[in-house]
């Protein structure tokens, strides 16, 4: 009997083994998959339909992200008909009640799928970063907003996560209403301090040395997240000696699974010494613009600092001065 005993327990130990050696081998979508998860969802003009981005794999934050369409009675699982990058770029609009597109920025390469899918006919399109340029040249609106811009100045520490001192000069206007609510501007100039660091070519700790950089930072309140408008394009009206939009460009709002929400528009641009002082330049003459562009909606919207003469100004360049802004040591 006790021999009984010792085989049944060493059966039962095999067996734990080989299903934990299974477990352990099983991709691991399987062993994470959970339900999907609305990203953000619209209805048609009409309300028959609704198109919605889920993350359809939620074992992270780079999840599988698919698009959907649906009743509004309908469960998403079963309505998937396009795998999209987990990127805030990959635009849908509704034409009307039977036609959906989906838009991609130029640049980035859209695998397309099916052209019609539950009776919706998709339409897939490539949207230019040049708030200029329309989808329809016969539909183009160009909006004006009347625009005063208020400007606060303050200097900054620490701001890249190294030890680092800067200057920062916020800017901010009412937006027109419809497109946009609040709109933000932001002009930094920096230079990270000579920190200790290790090397991994020599393995061994060494002093890095100054770098200074700058940015212009475009970026809207979190009401744009309820706007049906989904903005495309920033340029401003200074011609860039360094022209290099980041990549940091989140398009509107949008809830993450971890509970938490991106940033609405934002998008910004790297700047040198002299882009720095051109931008500088003409914020104080007054005849600063921004350009915002709305491929999906044939619109432009371009705001115009009024006046320039402001004590921010001063301050952000005392600022750069005093703290060797651009005067970096090698």
């Amino acid at each position: 009997m006790l021999k009984s005993f010792v085989i049944a327990v060493g059966l039962i130990v095999v067996l734990v083994a080989a299903i934990s050696s299974a477990a352990f081998f099983l991709p691991a979508t399987l062993l994470c998959h959970e339900p999907p998860f609305e990203l953000e969802a619209q209805t048609s003009p009409n309300g028959t339909w609704i198109v919605a981005r889920y993350i359809v794999d939620n074992c992270s934050d780079f999840g599988d992200v698919r698009l959907s369409i649906r009743h509004p009675q309908e469960a998403p699982a079963g309505s998937f008909f396009l795998s999209v990058p987990n990127d805030d770029a990959v635009l849908v609009k509704w034409l009307d009640d039977s036609r959906l597109l989906v838009a991609m920025p130029e640049g980035i390469d859209l695998h397309e799928g099916p052209d019609h899918f539950k009776d919706v006919q998709i339409i897939y399109s490539v949207y230019p970063r040049d708030p200029d340029r329309f989808r329809d040249a016969n539909l183009r609106a160009v909006v004006r907003p009347p625009a005063k811009f208020d400007y606060d100045f303050k200097p900054v520490t620490d701001l890249t996560g190294l030890p680092s001192v800067g200057c920062e000069l916020d800017i901010e206007t009412i937006g027109d209403g419809d497109y946009i609510k609040r709109l933000f501007l932001r002009l930094y100039a920096g230079r990270n301090t000579p920190v200790k660091a290790y090397d991994p070519t020599t393995r061994k700790a060494r002093m890095t040395s100054e770098r200074s950089n700058a940015s212009f930072l475009v970026s809207t309140d979190r009401d744009y997240m309820k706007s049906p408008h989904l903005g495309t394009a920033m340029s401003i009206s200074v011609p860039l000696n360094h022209d290099k939009a980041s990549a940091d460009r989140n398009l509107r709002l949008i809830p993450t699974p971890n509970g938490r929400t991106s940033p609405g528009w934002q998008t910004s641009l790297s700047l040198d010494e002299k882009d720095t002082n051109a931008v500088l330049d003409q914020l104080k003459s007054g005849k600063f613009e921004v350009k915002l562009g709305f491929w999906l909606d044939g619109a432009e919207l371009i705001y115009q600092n009024i006046g320039g003469a402001n004590h921010a100004f001063q301050e952000f360049e005392a600022c750069m001065n005093k703290n060797g802004i651009f005067r970096d040591k090698p």
